[in-house]
């Protein structure tokens, strides 16, 4: 799963660079908005960011990206085959 929080407005993508912490989502606090989705697919997500990327240049903008990983079945020296769908989901999260 990929889960995506935006921030909205100059002032609150300035107290993001100021303090480093997500600002809650109020807007008499941060001067804009803090947004959460979570995507299941890698093409879902680049279509959201196509979007937001169009809404470039009409006020500031933010957006945090982490990318969750399910917790391993997997011991140390198991012996795994992964599919296609494995290799490609992990070069992308390596950014390749």
């Amino acid at each position: 799963m990929i889960r995506a929080v935006v921030l909205l407005g100059a002032e609150t993508v300035e107290l993001y660079g100021r303090t480093g912490k997500i600002p809650e989502n109020n807007f008499e606090e941060s001067g804009g908005y803090v947004t959460v989705r979570e995507f299941e697919t890698k093409a879902e997500y680049d279509a959201y960011v196509a979007g937001m990327e169009d809404h470039d240049g009409h006020e500031d903008w933010r957006m945090i990206t982490v990318q969750d990983s399910p917790d391993s079945p997997f011991h140390e020296g198991d012996l795994v085959r992964l599919t296609d769908e494995a290799v490609e989901t992990i070069l992308w999260g390596r950014g390749c």
